[in-house]
C-alpha cells in the first residue's frame, strides 16, 4: 500500500512531527508487509475464550520523500507504531506490562521490553550527492538486536 499524508510539526508537541491538514509538506511512503506476527490470547471477559491477537509485522518501506521521522509518523498515524519508539509509541511498554504481556512467551516479553531503540533499520539507502550529483548506494545488514527480535517474533508461529 501507500500512505500519502502531509507531515509538519505536531501542533500540541513541537518536539514531534505529525500528519497535519495544513502547513505540512507532502510525504509519500510505500509499504509492503513481509511477515505478520500474532498469537492466541485468553480473554477472560469473553468467558475465557481464545482470541487471535495481532502483535507486530515486518514491513518494508520505500520513501518517495524524505521528511523528518516520516516512517515513524506515517506508521503511527495508521496505528502501527514501531516497537521501541519512545516518541510515537510511548504506550507500548505500558501495554506490555498489562494483560497483553501476560499472554506472551516470557522470552518474547523480555525481548520486547528490553528493546531500547526503534525497531527501524535502513537495509539500503540510495541518494544523489548534493555537490557531485553522483548516485550513492549504501547497504547494511540487520543488526544483532533487531535479528533477535525477529527470531523471537517468528517463534509465535511454531
Amino acid at each position: 500500500g501507500s500512505i500519502e499524508a502531509d507531515i509538519g510539526r505536531n501542533p500540541r508537541d513541537r518536539k514531534k512531527m505529525a500528519v497535519v491538514k495544513t502547513g505540512g509538506k507532502p510525504a509519500t511512503t510505500h509499504y509492503e508487509v513481509l511477515e505478520s506476527y500474532s498469537f492466541n490470547r485468553l480473554v477472560p471477559a469473553k468467558r475465557d475464550t481464545l482470541q487471535r491477537e495481532d502483535l507486530a509485522a515486518l514491513v518494508q518501506c520505500e520513501l518517495e520523500t524524505g521528511r523528518t521521522h516520516q516512517i515513524r509518523v506515517h506508521m503511527a498515524h495508521h496505528n502501527h507504531a514501531l516497537i521501541g519508539d519512545p516518541l510515537y509509541a510511548p504506550e507500548t511498554a505500558y501495554k506490555l506490562r498489562g494483560s497483553l504481556g501476560d499472554s506472551l512467551p516470557p522470552s518474547l516479553y523480555e525481548t520486547l521490553l528490553g528493546f531500547k531503540r526503534q525497531a527501524l533499520h535502513a537495509r539500503a539507502l540510495t541518494l544523489t550527492h548534493p555537490v557531485t550529483k553522483e548516485v550513492m548506494e549504501f547497504e547494511s545488514p540487520i543488526p544483532d538486536d533487531f535479528f533477535t527480535l525477529l527470531e523471537q517474533l517468528r517463534l509465535l508461529h511454531l
